[in-house]
């Protein structure tokens, strides 16, 4: 049996190694939140753990909803810092940033925040945006001959067309200046 004066001695000992496991596991949670500060890159102040996307970590809202309501946030702004949990991720929303990103510098950017068991659970997720490393330049040299300058331009009657039809419809839904609203449960 333990006396009453040994609780009194390990009580404050107890006391502290909880207070401190708190704050080590706060400061682990939040160490990364001043990256987009020290880069200078515009950003608002994330909740600790979750990041920006508590919203739908916690199921109150889709992870669209989040994304659009950033975005809309920083009118004006090229690009944008935000935290996916503890991970820093940027941003852009200038079309020629977004053009040297996905064109000019695309092969600097082939490793994309992508959870491993989305590619195997939903066959959608193996394109050659989401694939990393060695898959991705292999698949990438594959695809590569295949959307050639003179291809693309023989496709592009065709593609002007279809983006016409698909410019009309959105018109045609948006006439009542709601917008189109995604109501999939």
């Amino acid at each position: 049996m333990i006396c009453f004066g040994c609780w009194l001695e390990i009580l404050p000992v107890a006391a502290a190694a909880a207070i401190v496991s708190v704050l080590l596991a706060y400061a682990y949670c939040t160490r990364h939140y001043g990256h987009w500060a020290a880069l200078g890159v515009p950003h608002t102040k994330p909740t600790p753990l979750l990041g920006h996307f508590a919203g739908p970590t916690l199921g109150r809202e889709s992870g669209t909803v989040t994304v659009d309501t950033l975005y809309r946030r920083f009118v004006g702004h090229r690009y944008f810092g935000v935290y996916q949990l503890r991970h820093p991720m940027l941003v852009l929303r200038d079309p020629v940033l977004v053009h040297s990103v996905l064109a000019t510098e695309f092969a600097s950017f082939h490793d994309r925040v992508m959870n491993r068991t989305s590619f195997e659970h939903d066959g959608l997720f193996n394109s050659l945006v989401n694939l990393r490393g060695d898959r991705w330049k292999a698949v990438r040299a594959k695809l590569s001959p295949t959307f050639t300058v003179a291809k693309l331009k023989a496709m592009f009657a065709s593609l002007h067309v279809c983006t016409g039809q698909l410019v009309d419809k959105l018109l045609l839904l948006t006439s009542d200046g709601q917008g189109i609203q995604n109501n999939v449960s």
